[in-house]
């Protein structure tokens, strides 16, 4: 999951067929905000860029130090993200695959 993916999770949730907004426990919406938190948009520009640079055989040894950091940075983002959605797809007593196909776009 890119940062934004899940983004429409909480809106797509909020909506009830008849149009009606749900209310959220504070459970929800803890792990709610904790899905939705994601690496700054700066950093995914600079995680880009030497990406770029690695693909063109560019990247200095300082650059691959770095973009070794910001991947680790993002793989623990994410595996908070992941273990909020397993710990929301209990509470509202769904799988994970069901979660993820009604509420997050297909990449």
């Amino acid at each position: 999951m890119s940062g934004g993916d899940e983004a429409n999770l909480l809106e797509q949730y909020l909506q009830h067929s008849a149009g009606e907004v749900a209310h959220l426990s504070d459970t929800e919406t803890a792990l709610l905000q904790k899905i939705n938190l994601g690496i700054a948009q700066e950093i995914w520009q600079q995680y880009h860029k030497l990406i770029e640079k690695r693909r063109a055989e560019m990247l200095t040894p300082a650059e691959q130090k770095t973009l070794i950091e910001i991947t680790d940075q993002i793989e623990r983002a994410n595996v908070r993200r992941i273990s909020a959605l397993v710990e929301l797809a209990g509470y509202w007593q769904v799988s994970l695959d069901q979660l993820m196909s009604k509420f997050l776009p297909r990449m």
